[in-house]
């Protein structure tokens, strides 16, 4: 972890804390250059109760070394068919 995130456990329930994890997992940075997919929080950040349209954060691949703005979208909820 992060020491960003590491600060913000030690402030906030687990509960809380679980669910910071859950959704910033969900917001997905992808390369524009070779499509390497990673989430805010593999990139050691916290996105929690966001929303955004066309929002992007610099940054450089770590698969192909373009340094860019890459796009941030959160993955859509996956709901069970009815």
């Amino acid at each position: 972890m992060s020491l960003v995130q590491n600060i913000v456990r030690a402030v906030t329930s687990e509960k809380t804390f679980r669910e910071m994890e859950e959704e910033s997992l969900r917001w997905k940075l992808t390369c524009k250059e070779c499509g390497f997919q990673t989430s805010i929080w593999e990139q050691g950040g916290i996105r929690y109760k966001a929303s955004s349209i066309k929002k992007a954060m610099p940054g450089r691949c770590p698969q192909c070394g373009t340094k860019q703005l890459f796009p941030v979208e959160e993955e859509e909820s996956r709901q069970p068919l009815s």
